[in-house]
């Protein structure tokens, strides 16, 4: 966050809806970038999470030769209308609330900076911007999932033509709270954003210390500080994301027919079933790949965007 975005000069009084509206258009750009840079491998991690030990895929490498072999690069994008507007949509919602939770955390200490604050109140806005993002990301992701995990070469995985064929028939076997299938993963998996704010913060503030002997640009700075917070971040949250994808793309049966009935009952059966702990780390590899290059672009546009609209 640019210091740019709380510094108001005294002759120029800015408006503070204008700096509200700023947070949600930055971070619907920040979603614009990691979509670009991040699809094709969250489509391979979500395919090796899905399908656990034991399933169609040796590793990551396997699947993406799988993939890109079979289905070609819109294979690696399969999924991915859907984000294009939906993951702006999640961070515009993410870093336009920690935006605004940060100015009420300095409006209530008499801080002008906003660099002034610790690194536990900007966890603290990474909670809040975890937990509201999490109401339009549990929708989003539920299609992108489900559509992630169909497979041209097996028939059998083939249920949805598209985006908006997955919805129409998720509303039509569920109603409305199909949409919310696996919410409580969601939020589990979204209380990690705090670790992720405090993360980028920290990092953020460790180059610009020692900046100084090293004259690293600012840009490159928020794009290191991003990358090093998201991979702080994954190593943390990956098991709570593999069962909420888990959960989330199961198929529509009834409950009692569903493999994982509930969130305990999914983290008891991948404990139990698939190793201990390593049943939750499958699709690691590309995650931890994409992590950095993906959130370092979004950072970068989060930043860029809040100090020059």
């Amino acid at each position: 966050m640019s210091q740019s975005e709380v510094t108001i000069n005294k002759n120029n009084v800015v408006n503070p809806y204008w700096l509200h509206i700023k947070g949600f258009v930055a971070g619907a750009s920040s979603g614009v970038a990691k979509l670009v840079v991040g699809h094709p491998f969250d489509t391979i991690k979500v395919r090796l999470q899905t399908e656990g030990y034991g399933g169609k895929f040796g590793g990551p490498f396997d699947c993406l030769i799988q993939t890109a072999k079979k289905e070609g690069l819109k294979g690696l994008y399969k999924g991915a209308l859907l984000p294009l507007f939906g993951w702006s949509f999640i961070d515009s919602v993410m870093l336009g609330t920690v935006s605004y939770v940060r100015k009420l955390q300095m409006k209530q200490k008499g801080l002008t900076d906003v660099n002034d604050l610790s690194l536990l109140d900007h966890s603290i806005a990474g909670f809040f911007g975890g937990m509201t993002c999490s109401i339009v990301a549990n929708p989003i992701e539920q299609i992108k999932s489900r559509l992630q995990v169909q497979y041209n070469w097996d028939s059998s995985t083939q249920r949805y033509k598209g985006p908006f064929d997955c919805m129409k028939q998720l509303y039509a076997n569920n109603g409305l709270k199909g949409f919310f299938f696996g919410m409580s993963g969601t939020l589990l998996f979204r209380t990690f954003c705090s670790v992720y704010m405090g993360a980028y913060e920290y990092f953020k503030r460790l180059l610009s210390k020692y900046n100084s002997n090293i004259g690293i640009p600012q840009y490159m700075i928020n794009f290191i500080a991003g990358g090093c917070g998201a991979t702080v971040f994954w190593m943390a949250s990956f098991p709570a994301d593999t069962v909420r994808a888990r959960m989330m793309s199961q198929p529509d049966v009834p409950k009692d027919q569903l493999k994982y009935k509930s969130l305990r009952d999914c983290i008891s059966k991948v404990y139990i079933q698939e190793g201990g702990i390593r049943g939750f780390y499958r699709g690691f590899v590309p995650c931890l790949l994409r992590s950095f290059p993906t959130n370092g672009a979004a950072f970068l546009s989060f930043e860029l965007v809040m100090k020059y609209l």
